[in-house]
């Protein structure tokens, strides 16, 4: 009688209960499963973010390394510019004395000037 209704009732609650359980159970295992390929995605370009930044960071040292080659070359080259410089005034200097000590020389030796000391 009633007691079986009573029971056959609280079978088929029990029943639902555990359906709407399960099925909120697959519900929260596919979300679940969601969350875990977002969050592979997001460690793999983390990691592809981290690689990025290595690589940017080697390419800035290398950068820097040859920016530094190049400035000391660059101060090699104004040294030896200068270098030049000196030699190319010492030797105009050498130039002009020689042709200051041609010139007392020609006047000496010209024949107009030895006949007149005479």
């Amino acid at each position: 009688g009633a007691g079986g209704r009573n029971l056959s009732s609280l079978l088929l609650q029990t029943k639902a209960g555990f359906t709407a359980a399960l099925k909120q159970a697959k519900e929260c295992r596919a979300a679940r499963e969601v969350c875990q390929e977002e969050l592979s995605g997001c460690r793999n370009r983390t990691g592809l973010v981290e690689r990025a930044e290595q690589a940017l960071h080697s390419d800035g040292e290398r950068c820097l390394s040859e920016l530094q080659r190049t400035n000391e070359a660059y101060k090699a080259r104004l040294e030896e510019v200068a270098q030049l410089r000196a030699a190319s005034e010492t030797q105009a200097s050498d130039a002009t004395r020689t042709r200051e000590a041609l010139k007392v020389l020609q006047m000496k030796c010209d024949p107009k000037a030895l006949e007149a000391s005479c």
